[in-house]
C-alpha cells in the first residue's frame, strides 16, 4: 500500500491550518497569565530553548551523510556512534555534580564551548580519531544541555509559582512555535545543504556555537541570579537525601517515555520500507502532531487530572507501540503509527512536567532527571547494539513490553519501592565509608 504524496501534504496542511486556528481560539478564550512575570519568562525560555535546540537538531540530522561524504567505512560509522552513547553515559551521570559547580547560565554556555570543539573537530580533521573525540565531546554536552533544559522548565515552575494554566500556554506556545520555524526552516535548510554543501552548513553552526555564548548569558540573566541559585544549593545541602515513592515510580514511567521517543525520532528517516517519503515531511508532520496534542492537553487538564491524563496516555502508547509492531511493514500504518506517537507525545508533555514537580523533591531532581537520561543512553546503547542483528519490529514489541509494564506497575510498586531503597542504602554505605577513609587520610598526613 504506497502513500500518495497528495495525501500527506492534505493532512500536513490540514493540520497547520487547525493548529492555528487552535491557537488563535485559545489566544482569545484564555484568561491573563496569573503569573506577573510570566512574560518575561516567555521571551527568556523561548529564546534559549530555540537558540540551543535547532541548531542541535540540524547538526544531528545531517551528521550521517556528512560522515559519509568524508569517506568512513560503515565500521568507522557504527564506532563514531557508539562513541556518542557512550559520552552520553557520562553526561547524565556527570550533570548533577556540573549544574551545581556552574549553575544554569553557565552550564548552557559550557555546552556550546563544548560543541564548537566537537564541530572543529569533526570539520576540520579528516582522521577518524579525531571525529571519535568530536562525538565524545558532543554527546557529553547534548545529553547535559537536554537534561539542563528539562530540570530550568520544572525550577521556573518551582521558583516563580507558575500555575497549572500558566505552565500550560508556556508549552502551548513552544511547541506552536517550534512548528512555525520547523515549516520555514526544514525547506530552506535542505536547499541550502544541496546548494552550498554540509561543509559550509556544519562551519556556520560552529560560528553559531562560538558567537551565541555572551547573548545566552546576558539573555538569561533577567532570570537567573547567581546569589540565588548558591542560597538554593546551600538550603539543599542541609537536606536529608529522602527518595518517596511517587519520585521513583516518576522515574521509571519517565525514563521508559524519554527512551522510546527518543529512539523513534532517531529511526523517523529510516521507519519506511520504501523510503520514499522525504525526512522533512516526515520530522514536520511529527513536530504538528505534538503541537496539536499539546493545545489539547491543556483543554483536557481543566476537566481531569493530570494522574488520570498519564495513566491514559501511557495505556495509549502501549497500544500504538503494539499497532506499529503488528504493521511494521506497511508504509501507511508506519506513517500513521508516526502521527499518532507525535500526537501522544504533544500529550504527555504538559502532564509529565507536573509530575515532574510534584513527585520529584527539589533536592534530588537534577539527581532524577540525570538518572532518567543515564538509563535512556545505558537503554539505548544495548537497543543500537541489539538492531545490528534484528529490525525495527523487535523495537517496537521492547517498546510495547516497556509501556505495559508502566500500566501495571501501580500493582507491584511497593515491591520495586523497596528494592530500590535496598540499592539507595547500599550505595549511600559506600559513599560514606569512601568519605570517612578520606578524612582519616587527610587527619594522618597533617599529623605527620
Amino acid at each position: 500500500m504506497e502513500i500518495s504524496p497528495g495525501v500527506i501534504k492534505g493532512v500536513f496542511y490540514a493540520s497547520a491550518i487547525f493548529i492555528a486556528a487552535s491557537m488563535i481560539t485559545k489566544t482569545w478564550g484564555s484568561a491573563p497569565a496569573q503569573c506577573k512575570n510570566m512574560r518575561r519568562i516567555q521571551i527568556v525560555y523561548y529564546t534559549v530553548y530555540f537558540a540551543l535546540i535547532f541548531p542541535d537538531l540540524t547538526f544531528s540530522v545531517y551528521l550521517t551523510p556528512f560522515v559519509k561524504l568524508k569517506g568512513y567505512g560503515q565500521k568507522t560509522i557504527s564506532t563514531i556512534y557508539i562513541c556518542y552513547q557512550v559520552s552520553s553515559i557520562v553526561g547524565s551521570l556527570l550533570c548533577t555534580s556540573t549544574l551545581r559547580m556552574l549553575g544554569t547560565r553557565f552550564t548552557f554556555a559550557f555546552c556550546c564551548v563544548c560543541k564548537f570543539i566537537s564541530a572543529i573537530l569533526l570539520v576540520a580533521f579528516a582522521d577518524p580519531i579525531h571525529a571519535y573525540i568530536s562525538r565524545l565531546v558532543w554527546g557529553f554536552s547534548y545529553m547535559l544541555t537536554k537534561i539542563t533544559l528539562d530540570n530550568w522548565l520544572v525550577d521556573l515552575a518551582q521558583t516563580y509559582e507558575i500555575s497549572q494554566a500558566d505552565r500550560g500556554i508556556l508549552l502551548n506556545y513552544r511547541m506552536t512555535f517550534q512548528f512555525t520555524i520547523d515549516i520555514i526552516t526544514t525547506s530552506y535548510i535542505s536547499k541550502f545543504v544541496i546548494a552550498h554543501g554540509i561543509y559550509l552548513t556544519y562551519t556556520i553552526l560552529n560560528v553559531y556555537y562560538a558567537a551565541i555564548i555572551v547573548p545566552l548569558l546576558f539573555i538569561m540573566s533577567f532570570l537567573t541570579s547567581p546569589k540565588k541559585e548558591e542560597k538554593k544549593e546551600e538550603k539543599v545541602k542541609e537536606e536529608k537525601l529522602e527518595v518517596p515513592i511517587e519520585a521513583m515510580t516518576t522515574v521509571l514511567y519517565d525514563t521508559v517515555y524519554v527512551f522510546s521517543m527518543g529512539f523513534f525520532k532517531s529511526m523517523l528517516a529510516t521507519n519506511y520500507i520504501r523510503q520514499d517519503l522525504p525526512f522533512s515531511v516526515i520530522m514536520s508532520t511529527f513536530n504538528a502532531m505534538g503541537t496539536l496534542g499539546t493545545i489539547l492537553s491543556t483543554f483536557l487538564e481543566m476537566w481531569f487530572s493530570d494522574y488520570t491524563l498519564h495513566k491514559v496516555f501511557i495505556a495509549s502508547y502501549a497500544i500504538v507501540f503494539f499497532f506499529g509492531w503488528v504493521f511494521y511493514d506497511n508504509d501507511a500504518l508506519q506513517f500513521l503509527t508516526t502521527v499518532l506517537l507525535g500526537l501522544l507525545d504533544g500529550l504527555i508533555t504538559p502532564v509529565m512536567v507536573t509530575l515532574r514537580k510534584e513527585n520529584i523533591p527539589v533536592n534530588i531532581r537534577v539527581r532524577a532527571l540525570s538518572s532518567v537520561r543515564t538509563f535512556t543512553s545505558l537503554t539505548g546503547f544495548f537497543v543500537t547494539f541489539v538492531m545490528r542483528y534484528t529490525n525495527r519490529q523487535i523495537y517496537f514489541l521492547l517498546i510495547t513490553l516497556l509501556y505495559i509494564v508502566c500500566v501495571t506497575l501501580p500493582y507491584y510498586q511497593r515491591f520495586v519501592y523497596r528494592r530500590f531503597l535496598n540499592i539507595v542504602h547500599i550505595i549511600q554505605k559506600i559513599m560514606s565509608l569512601q568519605f570517612l577513609g578520606l578524612n582519616k587520610s587527610q587527619i594522618k598526613e597533617k599529623e605527620e
